[in-house]
């Protein structure tokens, strides 16, 4: 339900379940010992009055993508795991539902090492007397063998979450928290395969609104050193092109990396959000290369990035054959199409794209994968284009991905390299 009420000045709506009251829920905070609280229905505007729409859409453009900062302040963060003011409920029937906490896409960004549950006042202090407005409480409620239904309820959740993480039960809250929501955001900023990986994992399977929030949500997530607008108009495909746009150079190339393994027939340059959300970085996967962002005066225009970086490249081009020898094992022969007395031969495990009568110029953006690109043309570009910037004028090979080669093993000499500076479009 939504109700009107002098805390926000009347400005908007208020929703809360029909369950509770504001009255209600600032009794429970005052009792967990809060002189001040950040409540999002409160503080953030809510949909409301026609003629304040307006306003509530250039707030949320910036006040959505940063509400996770809130969160990560040295502050105590009280979870209502059922719903605003709702008392705590670890059945399984609740926890399964699409609304609850633990199954959203927005709480990611929650993850708290200094989190209260809220929702208690049903429940009695432990037998030692620990007040009930604690995570410890919770930890011995899960342990007691004296505590009722509820005791029972939290050690059978505890260990459905353990038995899911192959692991024996450890009835303790932290493991109850950071297991059930996956882990808390890594701290550590140059841990960048850590955020992909722990993103990928916490969102798989939670509901949202509308496939925008999970975009954005995962944005605070990615900790890039800029945000996108929260845009309503935006579709949720664009939306992800334009967060594309916001990440380290280091990881887009990553990604870049990625996306050539895993899809090959696909001419776009970075997975799509679907095919992100299949990904799975390892320690492997780690290359030093940059994949900068082309014009970064359009960082937050409504549009997908133009990308460049600095990669080996075989020269000149090639006509690429398929070819298998006695024992069944596939070889990509180069023939360069300046001079089709020579070749080279590579063994691969497969080649896409395979067009004979077409020139390719082969980028190798890894020792093992090779992308194949359509060369169209000379350009130079001015130095407020780069993303790096500061090295005067670009002049670049524009160029289109068409494929990629997945080498299996070099036995031959190689066509000469030489490195270029190449626009991807």
């Amino acid at each position: 339900m939504e109700v009107w009420t002098s805390i926000n000045a009347y400005q908007w709506p208020v929703p809360i379940p029909k369950t509770t009251t504001l009255d209600h829920i600032r009794v429970e905070l005052l009792n967990l010992g809060a002189e001040y609280v950040w409540l999002d229905v409160l503080c953030l505007r809510q949909r409301g009055r026609e003629e304040d729409e307006q306003q509530r859409k250039e707030e949320w453009q910036l006040d959505v993508p940063t509400i996770g900062h809130i969160y990560s302040l040295d502050a105590p963060c009280i979870t209502y795991f059922n719903g605003l003011g709702i008392p705590f409920d670890p059945s399984p029937a609740t926890l399964a539902s699409p609304r609850h906490w633990f199954n959203r896409v927005w709480t990611v960004q929650e993850a708290s090492s200094a989190w209260i549950p809220g929702g208690l006042t049903g429940f009695e202090k432990g037998a030692e007397g620990v007040p009930r407005d604690r995570p410890e409480w919770l930890r011995q409620e899960a342990t007691s063998s004296s505590s009722g239904q509820a005791s029972e309820d939290l050690k059978a959740l505890l260990s459905e979450v353990s038995k899911n993480d192959g692991e024996d039960p450890v009835p303790e809250v932290c493991d109850f928290f950071y297991r059930r929501h996956a882990n808390a955001i890594p701290a550590d900023r140059r841990q960048l395969l850590s955020y992909w990986n722990f993103a990928i994992k916490a969102m798989k399977g939670r509901h949202c609104s509308t496939e925008l929030d999970r975009v954005h949500a995962l944005a605070y997530i990615l900790k890039c050193d800029t945000l996108p607008i929260y845009d309503e108009q935006v579709s949720p495909d664009l939306a992800w092109n334009m967060l594309l746009k916001h990440l380290y150079p280091y990881v887009r190339n990553l990604l870049l990396l990625q996306h050539l393994k895993l899809s090959p027939s696909s001419t776009s340059l970075l997975p799509s959000l679907n095919e992100f959300m299949e990904l799975s970085l390892t320690d492997e996967d780690h290359h030093m290369g940059w994949l900068f962002l082309l014009r970064p005066s359009r960082l937050g225009a409504a549009e997908p990035g133009i990308y460049y970086h600095e990669v080996e490249a075989f020269q000149p081009s090639f006509y690429l054959r398929l070819m298998e020898d006695g024992a069944g094992e596939t070889f990509v022969v180069l023939v360069d199409a300046a001079d089709a007395s020579r070749s080279y031969t590579v063994g691969c495990y497969d080649v896409v794209p395979l067009e004979p009568q077409t020139k390719y110029r082969i980028l190798k953006v890894d020792y093992r994968v090779w992308m194949v690109v359509e060369d169209v043309g000379l350009k130079v570009y001015d130095a407020d284009d780069e993303e790096k910037g500061g090295r005067g004028a670009l002049e670049a090979r524009d160029v289109i991905k068409r494929g990629r080669i997945l080498v299996r093993r070099i036995e031959k000499a190689l066509p000469p390299c030489e490195t270029m500076t190449v626009v991807y479009f």
